[in-house]
């Protein structure tokens, strides 16, 4: 599941979601593939199958299944004419059914995380069984099952366990032996892989500057709110100003990352400061000596400091 933190979910909604089912899991243990089977939807995940228009249509496979909802993958140009039969059954039996229409493979890839994060939202919202796992059964189709259906599919598992490109291919063509993806689509599929890739990446890095930041009492480099990067998307205010990070202290406490006020000129003083000075045979010079009597070097900086101001408030 190292892809579903990135996508925002918490523990208890992975378990949701998934029933716990991890990426070295398998449901698929048919290897007998069969002409004909190409008619009918395969399970590639507990919730989610995948196949042709044609399961779509069926009521007893969808009745039996326990189907919830049907996602069609279909051409954009031809949204009008076809599938609106399926949309029509799942109608009648109450299944909840959505279209993405794309008209090639480069705007399928600008649709994937719109159809990844349509089917974690239909799963929420199912009810639960009796150990909390969602009821929701997903089908993601299109005509033949075999083109356009099968990267959404292969992108949700992507997504989801943060399985490679070519594994997770090779998980789905065992599922559903008759798949078949042009190089376009499987270079888009690649893209996707890159895509999660550096989500990855990204949310280590965020990681890793949170572990690091939490145990400091003062980083004046830190610009960002570590504390809103673990909760929610980072942003700036409105009015552009930075934020005051407030960073947990040993005890409970916490305190600002500001920079702390200035001194008075009191606090600097070194009023312990044992050595003192003596006028050496050097005119204009003073040093260290062990003469006592003279006056305390630390004390001596701060000799006539008020008749000499270097900044001046003209009140312009």
């Amino acid at each position: 599941m190292s892809n579903a933190a990135v996508l925002g979910f918490t523990a208890a909604q992975l378990y949701q979601i998934t029933g716990g089912y991890g990426r070295r899991d398998s449901i698929i243990r048919n290897n007998n593939w069969m002409y004909e089977m190409r008619r009918d939807a395969q399970q590639v995940l507990p919730h989610v199958y995948l196949g042709p228009s044609n399961a779509a249509r069926d009521r007893n496979f969808l009745r039996s299944a326990g189907i919830t909802k049907v996602m069609a993958v279909r051409d954009s140009r031809l949204a009008e004419a076809r599938l609106l039969i399926v949309e029509h059954v799942a109608k009648e039996m109450g299944i909840e059914s959505e279209c993405v229409d794309v008209v090639d493979a480069s705007a399928l890839l600008r649709a994937l995380n719109s159809a990844v994060q349509s089917i974690n939202r239909h799963m929420l919202a199912m009810p639960t069984d009796g150990s909390g796992v969602s009821t929701g059964k997903v089908l993601v189709y299109c005509e033949t099952g075999n083109v356009r259906s099968p990267p959404v599919v292969a992108a949700y598992l992507m997504a989801m366990y943060g399985t490679e490109f070519l594994d997770t291919l090779r998980f789905v063509h065992k599922a559903r032996f008759c798949i078949s993806l042009d190089e376009e689509y499987k270079h888009m599929l690649q893209s996707y892989s890159d895509l999660l890739k550096a989500m990855r990446d990204v949310a280590a890095e965020d990681d890793v500057m949170h572990e690091e930041a939490s145990g400091l009492e003062f980083d004046y480099g830190v610009r960002e709110d570590i504390e809103e990067m673990k909760d929610g998307p980072r942003h700036r205010p409105m009015d552009g100003q930075p934020r005051l990070l407030t960073v947990p202290l040993p005890g409970g406490a916490s305190r600002s990352r500001s920079r702390p006020p200035k001194r008075h000129v009191e606090e600097t003083m070194d009023e312990e400061d044992e050595r003192i000075e003596g006028v050496s045979e050097y005119t204009g010079s003073r040093e260290p000596s062990a003469e006592p009597g003279w006056l305390n070097l630390d004390m001596a900086r701060y000799q006539d400091r008020a008749q000499f101001a270097p900044f001046t408030d003209n009140g312009v």
